[in-house]
């Protein structure tokens, strides 16, 4: 019986270690978007307006045409992921992870996350409205 104590606890402190974990993150979990030089908006409602607006589910993995014009940059922010020590009250930082990068002229949108770049071809009215945002 003790011996099946000391396992569960010890799992328990090796789960809930205070390292910071790299979660798996994507860009629809972002919590706060800034939009590069013009707005900011951590507002639940906005962001998912904005994903529903991306249609990220008709996008094409493509590399972006030669002497392309970058349009906007969206930056993608996200908390911590919640450990079991901390409180709910705790104020947590977002950090950035990601970008997200429209550009003009061609319906192309490029996006870096964890070191890694990949660029896709966008519907013309997803990137018209992105550039518009």
């Amino acid at each position: 019986m003790l011996f099946l104590f000391l396992l569960t606890a010890s799992f328990l402190v090796i789960g809930c270690s205070s390292k910071k974990e790299k979660a798996d993150m994507n860009l629809e979990k972002a919590q706060k978007v800034e939009i590069e030089s013009l707005t900011d908006s951590s507002d639940k409602k906005e962001i998912e307006k904005l994903f529903e607006v991306m249609k990220m589910d008709k996008w094409e993995m493509q590399s972006v045409p030669l002497d392309t014009q970058q349009g906007k940059t969206f930056k993608m922010y996200q908390e911590d992921t919640k450990k079991l020590s901390e409180s709910s009250n705790d104020k947590k930082e977002l950090h950035e992870i990601g970008t997200m990068t429209v550009y003009k002229d061609v319906s192309y949108v490029e996006v870096e996350m964890k070191n890694k770049k990949m660029s896709f071809k966008v519907p013309e009215d997803v990137a018209k409205d992105l550039l518009q945002y």
